[in-house]
């Protein structure tokens, strides 16, 4: 199949889900490039320290707002105003921007995470994988390990005394998984926008489908 397409950023700015997981950005880079001797557990465990999560109602901790190219409503004595504004419910960081501003949600950390991950070792099978925790959408990150998936969740308040898996912790139920090299759909109905959109599935998770079907595109860029 081809790319997933995602507008969660600014207007209609549409964003290669592969875009996200960022290993050679220059501060993921200089992150991870300041310590030689990173594991997966220490990476893990540096997020949960050091990025936390917004604050705000749960149902609304990432709005965005942006706004640019300001131009004089009236001449010499107008104030400034900007030309184009933009809002933004859920807003997708780039890895950067979360090392920038030490916050960020489900996404934000997981994107940042693998990033770090993958540049600590590309052959490491890290992604950031989009699905559900119970009835909740979510992003965490997977690492595959000899047959597993291993759930390094980013928003955790600490580390968990053992690793889980997809497999021992069934709450997390993945829908596709992307690094940013290749993308790997795990739940067979998510090419198949009909049917796992379909409006009124659950009234708890109708709000994750409904960002879903609003801003998801699957095989093309336009």
């Amino acid at each position: 199949m081809g790319p997933i397409v995602v507008k969660k950023r600014f207007g209609q700015e549409w964003t290669d889900i592969r875009e996200f997981v960022r290993p050679n950005d220059y501060m993921v880079a200089a992150l991870v490039d300041s310590k030689p001797t990173w594991t997966i557990l220490e990476a893990w465990e540096w997020i949960i320290g050091n990025i936390r999560y917004p604050y705000g109602m749960f149902s609304d901790p990432d709005r965005h707002r942006h706004s640019a190219y300001g131009m004089v409503a009236f001449p010499f004595i107008g104030p400034l105003i900007s030309s184009r504004k933009y809002t933004t419910g859920d807003y997708w960081n780039f890895p950067a921007e979360t090392l920038r501003d030490g916050m960020g949600d489900c996404e934000d950390s997981s994107f940042l995470l693998t990033s770090m991950l993958r540049r600590i070792d590309p052959s490491i099978e890290a992604y950031s994988t989009v699905g559900y925790f119970d009835q909740y959408g979510h992003v965490w990150t997977s690492v595959s390990r000899n047959g597993e998936w291993l759930v390094l969740d980013t928003t955790l308040d600490k580390m968990p005394p053992l690793v889980p898996t997809e497999r021992s912790r069934p709450m997390y139920r993945p829908l596709f998984r992307f690094n940013d090299r290749d993308i790997i759909i795990v739940d067979p109905d998510f090419a198949d926008l009909p049917v796992l959109h379909e409006r009124g599935k659950d009234a708890v998770i109708e709000t994750w489908y409904a960002v879903l079907a609003g801003d998801y595109r699957v095989g093309s860029r336009t």
